[in-house]
């Protein structure tokens, strides 16, 4: 009786660095898109996808004909039990040849040739004045090769406040630094409904 768990490691496996466990290559398939994968060691267990002609797989145990897998490159299931030949045909031959790590190229190519731009977002109980006095400090650091942008809420503050939060109120120097302006929040909890208005 042969059991394994996938994602446990095996008697093989145990105390061998990944680069001492022998490499394969699916060899045969290739007329039928691969070779039998199945769940476990048995012929009968569950069949999963086929593991594609040309893909590497590390060993992760061996009974008998059968070979439980960790795959490394090309498609099909990232685990699984193949057998390495059928009526004396070869399916997988072992291998020295490691998978090439390939580099993915960006989805998009970088902005070049242009400041970067931060957003800013000012909190409740307050409006972009209070923000900008806020950043102040960070636009001096930074310089003259940023685009600052702003985004203002929606809904002015007044009494009562948020009936689950803490009450926040202005202070004499934040209301100075209003300019005039009203201050704002970004949504508000309906008590009665318990609706988020935005």
């Amino acid at each position: 009786l042969n059991i394994a768990f996938f994602g446990s490691k095996t008697m093989s496996e145990r105390g061998r660095a990944p680069s001492e466990l022998q490499l394969w290559e699916v060899t045969g398939g290739a007329d039928k898109g691969g070779v039998v994968v199945r769940q476990g060691c048995s012929l009968t267990s569950p069949e999963l996808p086929r593991l594609a002609t040309g893909a590497i797989v590390r060993e992760a145990e061996i009974c008998g004909n059968r070979l439980r897998y960790r795959r490394l490159s090309g498609t099909g299931p990232d685990i699984g039990w193949v057998s390495l030949e059928i009526s004396g045909k070869t399916l997988l031959r072992k291998t020295d040849e490691r998978p090439k790590v390939s580099v993915v190229p960006a989805i998009v190519s970088p902005i070049t040739n242009r400041k970067l731009r931060i957003l800013g977002l000012h909190g409740r109980v307050t409006n972009i004045n209070i923000l900008k006095f806020q950043l102040a400090p960070l636009k001096a650091q930074l310089g003259k090769n940023v685009d600052w942008l702003y985004l203002e809420a929606p809904m002015a503050w007044d009494l009562p406040e948020y009936p689950d939060l803490a009450p926040s109120f202005p202070t004499e120097v934040e209301q100075r630094l209003a300019g005039g302006k009203p201050l704002l929040r970004w949504f508000w909890i309906d008590n009665k409904s318990h609706d988020i208005t935005q």
